[in-house]
Order: C-alpha cells, then structure tokens, then sequence
C-alpha cells in the first residue's frame, strides 16, 4: 500500500512544473514513508518517528503554536528512568 502510495506521489512531483502544485504529492510521499514505519516497527519507535513527522510537517501551518506539540511530544518521548 505505502509503495503504490509513493509511486503515486513520485509522479505527481516528476509532472507537475509549479511549486505549490509540488507540495501535494510530496506530502503524499511523506506519508506513504509515515505508513512504512508503522508497518516495519517493532517497538514504539516507529510510532515516534511517525509523530514526530506529522507535526514538523504541521507546524508551518500552525505558526507559532507549533512550540506547543512540539514540546510536547519532546516531554512524552523523555526517558523517565533514572540512574
């Protein structure tokens, strides 16, 4: 499913000439990596690294509240072992 999804997404950035129209299938590539690492993960790191990419993908459209789930995703993911 994520390899037709990123095909899809590898020829939409190939034919298209203009960059706003660019951006769509990019994020479309982006997410059919997101669903790769949900798929082959054997822990929660996967799932990190998915979160993780979500929201730097949305902070550009949050302006400036993207501090906020960027702090916290940043204090979920903290060790809380100590030595």
């Amino acid at each position: 499913m994520s390899a037709i999804q990123f095909f899809i997404g590898a020829l939409g950035v190939f034919f298209r000439r203009n960059l706003p129209v660019v951006l769509a299938p990019m994020e479309l590539i982006l997410n059919a990596v997101n669903l790769s690492f949900l798929a082959f993960s054997r822990d929660a790191t996967g799932r990190r690294v998915v979160v993780f990419v979500v929201m730097a993908l949305a902070a550009p459209r949050w302006g400036s509240d993207a501090r906020f789930p960027l702090y916290c995703f940043a204090t979920a993911t903290r060790s809380r072992s100590s030595t």
